[in-house]
């Protein structure tokens, strides 16, 4: 089973997100910011992270440079404001 964090500090699309992707057999983890991700990458093993962009405490950017500087590959990005996704490899 794939395992999916959701970085997303908006409660009604963090749930739309786990509801689909739980729904269709993924493994669902959630973090309302990027100090919570973290936290979460290092206690478990995640395949695929969907990341908001603008979030209280540490935003995806930040987040994603702490992930590169440790070896995570890659991460999406939710821009919320133009519904755009992002990969950034």
């Amino acid at each position: 089973m794939f395992s999916v964090l959701i970085v997303e500090d908006d409660k009604e699309l963090s749930e739309l997100y786990c509801t689909v992707l739980s729904d269709n057999g993924y493994k669902v983890y959630t973090a309302q910011n990027g100090e919570i991700a973290l936290k979460i990458i290092h206690e478990s093993y995640i395949d695929l992270m969907i990341c908001d962009v603008m979030m209280p405490k540490m935003d995806g950017y930040e987040l994603t440079k702490q992930l590169r500087e440790s070896g995570f590959i890659s991460c999406f990005f939710n821009n919320d404001r133009n519904y755009n996704i992002y990969f950034c490899p």
